[in-house]
């Protein structure tokens, strides 16, 4: 298992949601391996991009939210699972969001309205 959690601040590290950074992440990882994006962030909706960039890898996107609990002072976590075969519910690829690669990526098409 790979754990990505660096996309809660507004200003996003893009290049580690691109096309070739998952196919690196997927180099390291064995077949039955699993990336898990923490995707939780006031401004973008991110978890359409981890779906587009699981579908292109040949992966299943689900989803997975933690409740936060204030005795814990934990905040509400949503995580995206990559990987073969996941049972959990299934997070849809955008048909509109183009892939994100390391030419392109656009973060005005997951800004949260």
């Amino acid at each position: 298992m790979l754990a990505l959690d660096a996309f809660s601040g507004d200003s996003i590290p893009v290049h580690l949601l691109t096309r070739e950074a998952f196919q690196i992440y997927f180099r390291h990882l064995k077949p039955e391996g699993l990336l898990a994006v923490h995707v939780s962030n006031r401004y973008l909706d991110l978890a359409p991009v981890v779906a587009k960039l699981a579908a292109a890898l040949g992966k299943t996107a689900a989803q997975v939210v933690s409740p936060g609990e204030e005795k814990a002072q934990t905040l509400l976590a949503t995580w995206i699972l990559v990987g073969s075969n996941l049972e959990f519910p299934r997070v849809a690829a955008r048909d509109d969001l183009r892939l994100w690669t390391d030419d392109y990526s656009n973060l005005f098409q997951v800004l949260k309205r």
